[in-house]
């Protein structure tokens, strides 16, 4: 992971919108996310990191829709696909959504 003085302004907003997720600070992250994606909306991690908040405030339609956005714009993008494939196969699972910031949680262990 890159450290703060080489991360770009995009690359900090997204990391605090993370921790603000894990505080749990919903409303701080989902606002300063809905700025990151006012400017940028072709940035996927954040429309995933939305979802993950819809997700986690039990909106699962919401969650569903953010995720799909994430992948239209990059189909390669595995939080969001991951995230999107636990919702719609409608499995039980106790895994917390994968936030996409590398620590494994919520991730996926045996993705190839």
């Amino acid at each position: 992971m890159k450290d703060s003085t080489t991360m770009s302004r995009e690359e900090r907003q997204l990391k605090e919108a993370v921790d603000l997720i894990k505080t749990p600070d919903f409303d701080g992250a989902r606002s300063l996310l809905q700025r990151i994606v006012g400017q940028k909306p072709e940035c996927a991690r954040a429309f995933n990191l939305l979802g993950v908040i819809h997700e986690k405030l039990g909106d699962m339609d919401a969650a569903r829709r953010m995720y799909r956005v994430a992948l239209d714009i990059d189909p390669t993008y595995h939080p969001a696909h991951g995230n999107l494939s636990r919702l719609v196969q409608y499995r039980t699972s106790f895994r917390e959504p994968d936030l996409g910031d590398g620590d494994g949680e919520g991730a996926d262990t045996g993705r190839e």
